[in-house]
């Protein structure tokens, strides 16, 4: 066998293994991977903590609180919560409302994992940005309006899960994991009413 005949089946036997020996790698690049703490029930969402993992918008009406002939400032305090029980059954009644608004974790059974207390005046917007705590599964505030209409001065919404769909052949996987909330608080003349929706993706 001349040399060059040679040269030339051994670089195509290399070759063929390569291609046996890269071919699973390949398939195996191409499958995507599970997100991280991913559950495969809603009910198994790990809620760890995630940096700015919260964002809050603040618009208070121009008419704000009205009482009395003109608009007021008014007291809102916000909270993150793992359960609502304890927060609604205080939201209930005037009394509770009042109770809220000091912000206090222990008047929640440890149910309350941050509150912050922040003073509105009629016409303003506040923006922050928070960690979502370790456990929270539902955003909260409380607004101290004159009216002392309990059902009127708070307002809540959950946080969002985030589903992931993995395909792989003919089989789907669905995995669940804690979301980040972007949550709008709107303090209108008499009532608060709270929003949310998936905010950014703290992975």
């Amino acid at each position: 066998m001349s040399p060059k005949r040679f040269g030339l089946l051994c670089a195509t036997a290399v070759f063929a293994a390569l291609a046996i020996f890269s071919a699973p790698r390949c398939e195996a690049a191409k499958r995507p991977a599970p997100p991280p703490d991913g559950a495969l029930k809603p009910s198994e969402v790990v809620w760890s903590q995630a940096k700015d993992g919260l964002t809050v918008a603040i618009t208070a009406a121009n008419d704000l609180n009205f009482a009395y002939g003109s608009p007021l400032g008014i007291t809102v305090c916000l909270y993150q919560l793992s359960d609502m029980a304890k927060f609604s059954e205080l939201a209930s009644s005037f009394d509770g409302v009042a109770k809220l608004l000091g912000g206090g974790l222990d008047l929640l059974g440890g149910a309350a994992l941050m509150s912050r207390v922040v003073y509105v005046q009629p016409g303003e917007k506040i923006s922050l940005t928070l960690d979502r705590m370790e456990g929270a599964k539902y955003f909260a505030a409380a607004a101290g309006y004159a009216h002392g209409d309990a059902a009127r001065c708070s307002a809540y919404v959950p946080f969002p899960v985030r589903t992931t769909v993995i395909k792989l052949k003919r089989r789907r996987t669905t995995y669940y994991t804690a979301g980040t909330l972007a949550a709008g608080v709107s303090l209108s003349a008499e009532a608060v009413t709270v929003t949310g929706g998936e905010g950014i993706d703290e992975r």
